[in-house]
């Protein structure tokens, strides 16, 4: 735990004033959506997709839109506006930046094992 806690510590001292935007630190080896990012979206990233896919890169993790198994509303989600929610720029989680790319209407369906994600939309009992 120490190790754990002293590899974010240096992390973010090494990076988080260094000017990068975007940055992960190497909080575990496979840390997946676990995995600290900096909040953070460049100019020209719109879509709930091309921003999910943006904060996906470094995790190993891929984005599934077309799959046999994803919902009928993934595609609708992912050409949505990216929720206003995300505009500001924090130290979080990726589960938690995509979290607040998709707003409150949405929510992800996570295959931990195969590393793939897709959108749903959540119904009222669930927020």
């Amino acid at each position: 735990m120490k190790k754990y806690l002293l590899s974010i510590l240096v992390s973010l001292t090494l990076f988080g004033c260094s000017g990068n935007k975007f940055m992960v630190a190497p909080a575990t080896k496979d840390a997946g959506l676990e995995m600290f990012t900096r909040m953070y979206l460049p100019e020209g990233i719109e879509t709930v997709e091309e921003a999910v896919r943006y904060v996906l890169m470094p995790t190993g993790y891929i984005l599934a839109l077309n799959c046999p198994a994803c919902p009928s509303e993934a595609k609708i989600i992912a050409q949505d506006p990216i929720s206003p929610l995300a505009l500001k720029s924090e130290l979080t989680t990726v589960r938690r930046a995509i979290a607040l790319i998709l707003g409150h209407d949405a929510g992800m369906v996570v295959d931990e094992k195969n590393k793939i994600m897709t959108f749903r939309f959540i119904n009222e009992e669930e927020k």
